[in-house]
């Protein structure tokens, strides 16, 4: 197999220690901006704009999940370049793709177009996922699949700060206000404090708190990946 170029992520314990990939062996002077293929599904990939290149290779089970499930319609909550979306949009759904980041969701919306698909029909909302969730919930909207997988640490441009062992369960809370009675949730972090178990009791309270009840699978565990190094993931089944 030929590689054209490969690059290296240091992977540091905080967040202030980050960096872009460095280029290790290829063309130096070649646009740090290309497209990949997963799975047929074609996404941009930018190896110049900061720590994360656009899109998360240990969340492609989960991609391929909801490809399989086929949503009519899904809420993407901390979507990034909206790959969820993405996989979603081609097998019909309608989706919302919330992130605070407009440069985040001007690379979601290019997704899109490169493969083929208008975002006409799509919603791409640059705001704080705290402050979209009672909205949409006045509003009286309903998703079949909601995901959720926030970072592990943010702040919003009004301030507001996220940290996920603390805020995951009001999260949850607020997303299952939208849920259909038979919807499924994505639970996902790459927080090494919460692992599934804790996912599943963060889950469990907030199913009381909404007086709701559900089942819980988990993924598989991907084999290109040592184990701890990819996001901890669990699917919430709601009854």
């Amino acid at each position: 197999m030929h590689f054209a170029r490969i690059f290296a992520r240091f992977l540091p314990k905080k967040n202030a220690e980050r960096e872009s990939p460095q280029l290790v062996a290829g063309d130096r002077d070649a646009d740090l901006r290309t497209t990949v293929m997963e799975c047929g599904v074609h996404f941009g990939i930018d190896f110049g704009g900061g720590y994360s290149a656009g899109l998360f290779l240990d969340q492609r089970e989960n991609r391929q999940f909801v490809r399989r499930i086929a949503p009519r319609k899904l809420l993407n909550c901390f979507a990034y370049t909206c790959s969820f979306s993405v996989v979603a949009g081609l097998v019909g759904a309608l989706t919302v793709s919330i992130d605070f980041s407009r440069k985040s969701m001007a690379r979601g919306r290019e997704n899109f177009m490169l493969n083929g698909m208008s975002t006409n029909q799509h919603r791409f909302l640059a705001d704080d996922v705290f402050d979209v969730l009672p909205r949409l919930a006045r509003n009286g909207e309903k998703f079949d699949v909601i995901i959720l997988d926030p970072p592990t640490f943010s702040r919003s441009r009004r301030g507001r700060s996220f940290q996920v062992e603390h805020d995951f369960e009001k999260l949850l809370i607020a997303a299952l206000e939208l849920t259909e009675r038979d919807a499924k949730m994505l639970l996902s972090t790459n927080s090494a404090k919460l692992n599934e178990r804790a996912l599943e009791v963060v889950a469990r309270f907030g199913l009381k708190v909404v007086r709701r009840a559900g089942n819980f699978h988990r993924p598989p565990a991907l084999p290109d990946f040592p184990p701890g190094a990819a996001a901890r993931s669990i699917w919430l089944t709601l009854r």
